[in-house]
């Protein structure tokens, strides 16, 4: 289920971008609501969050990725 879940939020937020914010926010609601440890998976969901922003932030500044129009608050889209 966890596979399952961590797919359906991926695909959204990458095919979706900005228009799937909601069912991104739900999936993972959902994910947390199944999940037993939830302090625990906060804690790795958030880990897993900032080394993405940082690779992706770090991918963007070496030229590797080009956003149109850019991002206002970080260099990738929210």
């Amino acid at each position: 289920m966890n596979l399952l879940l961590y797919q359906a939020v991926w695909f959204a937020a990458v095919l979706g971008r900005e228009h799937y914010v909601y069912l991104i926010l739900t999936l993972l609601a959902l994910h947390l609501l199944l999940c037993r440890e939830r302090g625990a998976e906060l804690a790795v969901i958030a880990g897993c969050s900032a080394i993405g922003v940082a690779a992706d932030c770090l991918l963007v500044m070496a030229g590797v990725f080009v956003f149109e129009p850019a991002p206002d608050i970080l260099p990738i889209p929210i």
